[in-house]
């Protein structure tokens, strides 16, 4: 069985008891590329929105050239921020303008501008991903009619979370796992959420390994 985290701060791949874990590991395009090293490249919105532009290149470069950049992120848009959405904004519209044109998925930050980023992206919602999410159910019905991914993570820890309280009603094909920048192992979120869907761990690895698949269509990982 392999666990795929999704989205991680911390360095992966790693093994734990016999079971493969693969980590896409979250890389800050402004400091050294980690060697041996899958990962996601982008540009964050709490960066300064004057610094992107020196930067661009560089995802753009990696994304084409490295095959262990497997998608564009975290990036996307969050209001609670310093950055103006007017900064913000065409920001993350070059990135997915990348990330369509490389066919690569995007890996996103979301904080309280769902429905611009829903408008932003349109069509490319389907290859999308809204990693940490732990947000209300009319949200993410909305998102899911759509054919929007998320991924939990440490949220499903807890009983009162948003993320707890909906997970079960996001369809199978469009869940993922991470642990993001938490001291939590995957495994342990992994058996959370199998716990809440009442399905075995393996089961839900299936499940991840099938959407991971689909998604990440080059197979690069």
């Amino acid at each position: 069985m392999k666990f795929i985290n999704l989205h991680s701060h911390n360095i992966g791949p790693s093994f734990h008891e016999n079971m493969e874990i693969y980590t896409i590991y979250n890389q800050d395009v402004r400091a050294e590329i980690k060697p041996n090293q899958i990962y996601s490249l982008g540009w964050h919105p709490w960066w300064p929105a004057a610094e992107f532009d020196n930067f661009l290149s560089v995802i753009h470069e990696k994304a084409i050239n490295d095959p262990n950049c497997i998608a564009i992120g975290e990036c996307g848009l969050d209001k609670l921020t310093d950055t103006s959405l007017d900064l913000q904004i065409p920001i993350f519209e070059a990135q997915l303008a990348l990330a369509i044109d490389l066919k690569l998925p995007l890996i996103l930050h979301c904080v309280r501008a769902h429905s611009e980023i829903t408008k932003i992206i349109g069509n490319y919602l389907p290859y999308s991903i809204f990693h940490g999410y732990d947000n209300k159910w009319s949200i993410a019905e909305r998102l899911s009619e759509k054919s929007a991914n998320f991924s939990f993570g440490k949220a499903l820890l807890s009983n009162t979370s948003n993320a707890s309280q909906i997970f079960i009603q996001i369809p199978s094909n469009q869940i993922f796992i991470e642990t993001d920048n938490s001291d939590w192992g995957i495994e342990d979120i992994y058996e959370r959420a199998a716990e809440l869907r009442n399905i075995s761990i393996f089961d839900l690895g299936e499940i991840v390994e099938s959407n991971f698949e689909r998604i990440f269509v080059d197979g690069r990982f």
